[in-house]
């Protein structure tokens, strides 16, 4: 339950955090990067202060637990608890909310000042996976497992759109806010075009469900993950679809991928338990791997 935060310049060790008690599934930095989002297994998402190390915030019981109905092999039904758990969070732009979706179909937004919920958006069937504000914090999309992504009016509530992409494991919005990375069950990448609302290109490098995914912060490049035996990072241009290198030196799946700032190195995360660090411009591995100590 402990988080490392890592200088990339020189590998060394900048800040341990210590707060949660289970596994971090989720970290999500606000755009000033002077606050990070935790999410863990246990039901609790906090907030940090990085300079200082301390815990802002502690959303606890984020997401409600549920029940859900299960048959038995003789016919009889009993109810099963569903534990709360939140998937993805973000900061609006001017840091004042955190929104966040998990497994009970919800998508919450939080003051973060009060530490109380703002707003509830209740329109999905299933599991919430991704939550992200955009038009400068005017608007929020969500996607579910249930195949759809509704975007949503964050300051009243009011649902704006809802659109259905069955297949979907993950999504993520491109920098210019007018295209959508739809990862598949298949293991292929749908670039979606949200003005038109049409597909404008196809992306397939595995056979296995698409995860972990991210724009570079200049729109130009895709780098994709996946489970199952890929164990790789690949990267794609965007405007011609061609994959441009594949990023292998993981032992196990890809658990996440984050390009920095200015696009020049890709972080990639595995549940080896290490961090690889690629120059983009060399399309070649630096020498930095950073692992806990």
């Amino acid at each position: 339950g402990h988080i490392y935060i890592w200088e990339t310049g020189s590998g060394n060790l900048f800040r341990k955090l210590e707060g949660h008690q289970e596994a971090i599934e989720r970290l999500v930095w606000s755009q000033d990067s002077t606050r990070l989002a935790s999410l863990s297994s246990e039901k609790a998402a906090l907030v940090w202060d990085i300079q200082q190390g301390k815990i802002t915030q502690r959303l606890d019981q984020t997401i409600a637990a549920s029940s859900e109905e299960v048959f038995m092999p003789d016919g009889s039904a009993v109810e099963t608890e569903i534990e709360a758990q939140a998937y993805d969070a973000d900061f609006s732009p001017d840091g004042s909310y955190l929104a966040l979706g998990g497994k009970d179909t919800k998508v919450y937004i939080w003051e973060l000042e009060s530490g109380e919920t703002a707003r509830v958006l209740e329109g999905h069937m299933t599991d919430v996976l991704s939550v992200k504000y955009i038009h400068n914090g005017k608007a929020l999309v969500s996607m579910s497992y249930d195949g759809t992504i509704n975007y949503w009016n964050p300051s009243s509530g009011e649902k704006l759109d809802e659109k259905s992409y069955p297949g979907m494991t993950s999504m993520v919005v491109a920098p210019d806010e007018e295209h959508l990375a739809l990862g598949e069950w298949n293991g292929h990448i749908m670039l979606w075009d949200t003005l038109n609302d049409l597909p404008s290109r196809s992306f397939n490098g595995s056979s296995d469900a698409i995860f972990p995914a991210r724009f570079s912060p200049d729109g130009k490049y895709l780098a994709s993950g996946a489970d199952g035996d890929l164990k790789a990072v690949i990267l794609w241009d965007i405007g011609t679809g061609e994959e441009l290198e594949r990023f292998s030196g993981h032992n196990l799946d890809v658990s996440g991928v984050a390009f920095s700032r200015d696009g020049k190195v890709l972080a990639t995360s595995s549940w080896d338990g290490t961090v690889l660090l690629w120059d983009t411009d060399q399309l070649e591995a630096s020498s930095n791997q950073l692992t806990p100590v």
